[in-house]
């Protein structure tokens, strides 16, 4: 809800649910109109036409929902702040040494290439990304600094992040 009140001024009555499957649940069952969830928490649903998908925040098409158009397609502004949303990752210690870290990360791009994993990811409704290192550090930077300021720009928190060295997207 903060990226489209601070991109069209919207505002919604926002109801605190204990993950997405509970709203998922919610708006199912009639207690809520809709709901803005990852694509992991509501493929299944769209896929079994229980929900309908109104658009997607993404900058490139879904595999398997191209007919859902995309934000971008009717309000640009969102260009700025997308790729966004839940991710996954392997992660570990920065002080793990190089060597390893590679190893590790070789080891990932390897299986990742495996048709059974790239297929796993596109029913998982994941978009495989395949990054490590600075190019992962600088994704997680820049969704850090979205997600700060959306929320400080919708009255969420109380001290900006730009006193912590958070900047602007």
């Amino acid at each position: 809800g903060a990226m489209m009140k601070g991109v069209n001024g919207v505002t919604f009555t926002e109801i605190p649910f204990g993950g997405e499957g509970p709203g998922i649940t919610a708006m199912l069952g009639g207690h809520v109109q809709g709901i803005a969830v990852g694509l992991t928490a509501g493929r299944e649903h769209i896929r079994a036409g229980r929900a309908r998908p109104l658009a997607m925040f993404s900058l490139e098409p879904i595999p398997g929902l191209e007919s859902v158009p995309l934000v971008t397609s009717f309000y640009p502004e969102y260009k700025k702040y997308l790729p966004w949303g839940p991710y996954y990752g392997i992660w570990v210690k920065k002080d793990v040494p190089e060597a390893a870290k590679k190893k590790l990360a070789d080891a990932f791009q390897k299986g990742s290439n495996e048709t059974k994993f790239r297929d796993f990811i596109k029913d998982f409704g994941a978009v495989y990304m395949g990054t490590y290192g600075e190019e992962s550090d600088k994704f997680l930077s820049k969704m850090q600094s979205v997600t700060c300021w959306l929320m400080h720009e919708a009255g969420v928190t109380k001290v900006s992040p730009e006193k912590f060295g958070i900047p602007k997207p």
